[in-house]
């Protein structure tokens, strides 16, 4: 099953302008999770 996150509301709800706190967001999977929000347009703080 794919799950294309630009249509599919019903599994991945809107996060635009949501804000994200990600601690140990300079390396590793923290690193991986901002940049994934970020991508998602969400704000992201540590």
């Amino acid at each position: 099953m794919t799950i294309n996150h630009t249509t599919d509301t019903t599994r991945c709800p809107d996060l635009r302008a949501k804000t994200a706190v990600v601690p140990g967001r300079s390396s590793g999977i923290g690193e991986a999770i901002a940049r994934h929000m970020g991508s998602e347009a969400m704000d992201v703080v540590n």
